[in-house]
């Protein structure tokens, strides 16, 4: 995703001057401003635009967990499929 793309149309659409912007990641006008002449937002600063955008994204043990699926065999998968739904369901029925 390119933040700085997707903020200056919200910030656009949302008629919000830089100061209102740089609010919402607490930081002063000068350097939001900053970030968006590079065109570059600082990672640590990436769930408040998440936030801002109304984006829903994963915390990182889904991100893990994700990464870990991304590393297997399609049949270890689809067994780890199998394995997650099984304790679903065990953990439904309670």
């Amino acid at each position: 995703m390119n933040y700085i793309k997707e903020l200056n149309a919200f910030q656009k659409r949302e008629n919000l001057s830089t100061a209102e912007m740089a609010r919402h990641f607490g930081v002063e006008w000068q350097i939001y401003k900053n970030w968006v002449n590079r065109q570059s937002l600082p990672k640590k600063h990436y769930g408040a635009a998440n936030k801002l955008l109304g984006v829903d994204i994963l915390d990182d043990e889904q991100m893990r967990i994700v990464k870990m699926f991304g590393n297997m065999s399609p049949e270890a998968r689809a067994a780890a499929i199998r394995s997650v739904e099984a304790i679903h369901d065990l953990e439904s029925k309670s």
